[in-house]
């Protein structure tokens, strides 16, 4: 009978250690969701290109003044799935910089999407103010396709030269 008591005793003692090291693990994920909440406050750039009746790229992307890139390819990108990066110091301030230079702020909030085209949203914070512009490549200000444009590319550069971590 003490035998079987020293295995169960045992037993019982790897169980909580265990257990106790799972916690711990999912502790840790959760500080890791709760500081990116946390930064959620300091969205600097976001941009979301939603599906079309062709073959259009479909993700969104998120800047942050913590140097951070959080990303979600959804199709036709270079990577699919929700991961996060971080920047180069001087990236987002550099296309911050463009957009005040191109003169975003004066564009219009919205214009009328045709059915079956593209949808672009684009939130970007200039001079302390958010601008929120909802267009589409095919009927947008030359100057709001640009930026989008270089927008696009600099995320694609982003995802497929830099290892993101994984966000669930």
């Amino acid at each position: 009978m003490s035998l079987l008591y020293r295995i169960l005793s045992f037993c019982l003692i790897i169980a909580g250690l265990l257990l106790s090291a799972g916690c711990s693990v999912k502790t840790k994920m959760q500080k890791d969701k709760e500081s990116f909440v946390e930064s959620s406050s300091n969205l600097l750039i976001y941009i979301q290109q939603g599906p079309c009746a062709g073959k259009c790229t479909v993700y969104e992307a998120s800047f942050y003044s913590g140097k951070q890139l959080v990303y979600n390819g959804e199709s036709r990108m270079p990577l699919i799935g929700k991961f996060r990066y971080l920047l180069p110091a001087e990236m987002t301030k550099n296309l911050i910089f463009e957009a005040v230079k191109m003169n975003l702020a004066q564009l219009p909030d919205s214009v009328e999407i045709p059915e079956g085209a593209q949808k672009i949203v684009l939130k970007i914070v200039m001079n302390g103010k958010m601008k929120r512009i909802v267009a589409s490549p095919s009927n947008c200000d030359p100057v709001f396709r640009n930026y989008i444009r270089m927008l696009h590319t600099e995320v694609c550069a982003m995802v497929t030269e830099q290892e993101g971590v994984i966000m669930p």
